[in-house]
């Protein structure tokens, strides 16, 4: 599975870090949807993940080392899930835009949803052409092109039959909190961490963390930056300073303090991303893990019962006090 961090500095050299583990699952497809129900079980049917492992016969999960920051082009990207073709093409489009763009195949499956002439498609891809500055882009803080290419790889139409009635619907068969970027570009003479979602939005972050392992990065991160998750679902302003060392420290911290705590997350790539260029922290290290979902499930049973034991404490202290007469 994954945890992907980014931290920008404020003060000194412009610079972001981006952070990274290893490990991506190798297998069923299912998996990582099964994973996240494992790991948001005291939110889901528990009853209902153990039916979907029994159905699917699956007592293990099998996870190999893989490379999950890319660069070029002085751009930087971090990615977590598992998209295959997709995947490439929205890299394509973010690290190498001018190779994108002269994909006339791609574009007129993104661009042209009906049979034309071919003389009416080349005008629209010319126009799609001339018209692109992938600055305005960032300063809209949507990609349209990214939604427009998940929508095209991943959205499959499904039917139901029911007697004499027929419904036709279209699945989106991927899960937004298991495909997401943190992409670094130059943006107004700086350099800039946007949190990228395959809905094609985006948002400017300080830091920011994503994949299964976000909240044990996050608590790390907030932990040392002194900063509290908002009313808002944002996270709260950076007051610190924040040096390329102290970024490098950070990134790699969380991803280390996620690795210790997340059976998912193992190994660490970094790169320090500058306007003059890119550092690359590369590991070698091969890594082979199997996760038994017994164990798993034993574990999460573990930490429920941790925390029903600290809900108990938390409720005899407020019961302990005579409430206050008016």
């Amino acid at each position: 599975m994954t945890v992907i961090v980014g931290v920008r500095t404020n003060v000194g050299e412009n610079a972001v870090v981006l952070a990274a583990d290893k490990l991506s699952v190798h297998g069923k497809d299912d998996l990582p949807e099964l994973v996240l129900a494992l790991e948001e079980s005291s939110r889901l049917p528990l009853s209902t993940v153990l039916e979907d492992i029994q159905r699917w016969g699956i007592d293990r999960i099998t996870l190999k080392s893989t490379r999950k920051i890319r660069v070029n082009n002085g751009r930087a990207l971090a990615h977590t899930g598992s998209t295959g073709k997709t995947d490439s093409k929205i890299t394509q489009f973010l690290l190498d835009t001018e190779a994108f763009l002269q994909d006339d195949a791609c574009l007129t499956e993104l661009l042209v949803h009906a049979p034309l002439p071919e003389e009416l498609v080349q005008k629209i891809l010319e126009g799609y052409r001339a018209n692109f500055d992938f600055q305005k882009r960032l300063g809209e803080y949507y990609l349209p092109e990214v939604r427009l290419l998940f929508d095209r790889a991943a959205v499959t139409k499904e039917e139901l039959s029911e007697g004499s009635r027929k419904l036709a619907y279209w699945n989106r068969n991927y899960n937004t909190a298991l495909s997401e970027y943190l992409f670094v570009a130059p943006f107004l003479e700086s350099l800039r961490l946007f949190d990228l979602a395959i809905t094609g939005r985006m948002d400017f972050q300080e830091y920011s963390a994503n994949g299964c392992g976000r909240t044990e990065a996050y608590t790390y991160l907030r932990q040392e930056l002194g900063t509290h998750r908002t009313i808002f679902g944002g996270e709260s302003k950076v007051e610190r300073e924040i040096s390329i060392e102290d970024a490098v420290a950070l990134a790699t911290g969380a991803v280390q303090y996620t690795t210790s705590r997340n059976p998912f997350c193992r190994g660490l790539d970094y790169v320090i991303v500058r306007k003059e260029g890119i550092e690359e922290h590369f590991s070698d290290e091969h890594i082979d893990e199997t996760v038994f979902l017994p164990t798993l499930i034993a574990e999460k049973i573990e930490k429920l019962h941790r925390e029903i034991d600290r809900l108990a404490l938390a409720r005899d202290l407020y019961t302990s006090h005579t409430p206050l007469e008016e």
